[in-house]
Parts: C-alpha cells; sequence; structure tokens
C-alpha cells in the first residue's frame, strides 16, 4: 500500500547512519565535481544555557553521539539535574556509561577543563561575552549560538493582498518586537536583536 512505501521511506531516512553520509555536487564545467565527506570530531565538548534545560542539551548530544564523537557536556548548573536525569534514562535505555562525560560545575572550572582537555571542537549556547571568551581561548574551535540577537529585515516584496492596512502591520510588528524583547525571561533563540524595514513607495 502506499502506506507502507511511505513509512518504509521514513524509516530509511531516518537511519543514524544517514547523518554522516558524504555528498558530490556537479560544477559548472565537465569533469569537475565537488565532494564531501563527514568524519567525527572524536573528543568534543557542549556547553548549554539554563534556559532550555532539556531540549538544546539533549539535541546537541544526541547528534554528537550518533556521529561517534565523545562528548562532555556541561548544561547551567541550576538545572543540571534535568539532564542528569536523561543521562540515567539514557543508560536505562542501553547507552553505554563511558560514551558520555558529564559535568557540573561552575564556568571557571570548566573553561579550565576546556584549556586542559583540548577538545577538537565544543559546541556553546550562551552568551555573547562568554562565547567571545572561548573563541579566543579555544582558537577558533568552537561553533556559537550565542545571545539569539537574531536580525529580523522587512522588505517591499510583500503580497499586496496579504496586508490589510499599513497601520495593523505596524501595530502587529511593534507588539512582536516589543514581546521578543521585554517579555522574555532570557535571550530566547527567537528575540529580536535588531530590526531593519523598508516600505516600497
Amino acid at each position: 500500500s502506499s502506506f507502507s512505501k511511505i513509512l518504509g521511506e521514513f524509516l530509511w531516512r531516518s537511519e543514524v547512519r544517514f547523518l554522516a553520509r558524504s555528498f558530490a555536487v556537479p560544477g559548472n564545467h565537465v569533469g569537475q565535481m565537488s565532494n564531501g565527506y563527514r568524519w567525527p570530531f572524536g573528543p568534543v565538548a557542549i556547553i548549554t544555557p539554563f534556559n532550555f534545560p532539556l531540549e538544546i542539551p539533549l539535541l546537541q548530544l544526541m547528534g554528537a553521539l550518533y556521529m561517534g564523537n565523545k562528548p562532555v557536556l556541561k548544561v547551567d548548573s541550576k538545572v543540571s539535574i534535568v539532564m542528569e536525569q536523561m543521562i540515567r534514562l539514557l543508560h536505562e535505555c542501553g547507552l553505554p556509561a563511558e560514551d558520555v562525560d558529564f559535568i557540573n560545575s561552575d564556568g571557571i572550572t570548566m573553561n579550565k577543563l576546556l584549556l586542559e582537555a583540548n577538545p577538537k571542537m565544543t559546541l556553546f549556547t550562551g552568551s555573547s561575552r562568554v562565547a567571545e571568551k572561548l573563541a579566543a581561548d579555544l582558537q577558533g574551535r568552537i561553533k556559537l549560538e550565542d545571545a539569539g540577537f537574531d536580525w529580523k529585515i522587512l522588505g517591499p516584496d510583500v503580497q499586496e493582498r496579504s496586508i490589510i492596512f499599513h497601520g495593523f502591520v505596524t501595530r502587529m510588528l511593534t507588539l512582536a518586537v516589543v514581546r521578543s524583547a521585554l517579555l522574555s525571561l532570557c535571550y530566547s533563540c527567537t528575540r529580536i536583536g535588531h530590526l531593519v524595514g523598508y516600505l516600497r513607495k
């Protein structure tokens, strides 16, 4: 049946091993080809903030494990018990205890660990101040998701029929910016840091 085919296709594409598959892209000239290959880094570090105590660390941890890395995970100490219990659950489900190192420490201790352990890559989600320090300390071996100060650009390419009238749009945009900037208890990923708009006359 078509349902069985769809389910089979989904299961085939959702296998973990396809996260690491290579790719090839043809170039502009005969015989030109770009090839990409993916390998695990090996020892990696993951540092996550307090505002998403399960979602961010779990997504990043499982991605690192699926690719064959050996992660050390530090979650903000205020909420680390959440991820500690998740790791216990993963152990109950069969994750070998030696596959993940979980540390509960302050930032100074973690910074010292990073400098001494010298992981091949660090994934950091948090403030831009700490991100800049880590980028310098780790000599660029870091991927950053810092502070969530996203740019929002509003252009003139909005379909006319989608705008009831400009006053309504202006009020809705103002409300979105205020909610984003003032009503969140953290620097969430959806927070608007910079708003640029231009309209066609």
